[in-house]
């Protein structure tokens, strides 16, 4: 379980918004949230992204970045 996974859940939880809230007002359907929130699967970013911009947060993905090699 990843940082964000636990800081976005942590945000559900303390919105009091129930998952039928959540789907009913984001379009995200209600299996993949209960199966994220019950910690036994993970939200596809784009799916997080949208939960978290209803919830007041920002999702960003990182740039990613070449490894120089021999350093």
């Amino acid at each position: 379980m990843t940082k964000i996974e636990e800081q976005l859940r942590r945000a559900i939880r303390e919105s009091g918004l129930s998952v039928w809230r959540i789907f009913r007002d984001t379009g995200v359907h209600t299996s993949p949230l209960y199966g994220f929130m019950a910690g036994r699967k993970s939200l596809r970013f784009d799916l997080a992204a949208k939960v978290a911009e209803y919830l007041g947060l920002e999702l960003r993905q990182a740039e990613k970045t070449t490894a120089k090699k021999g350093k």
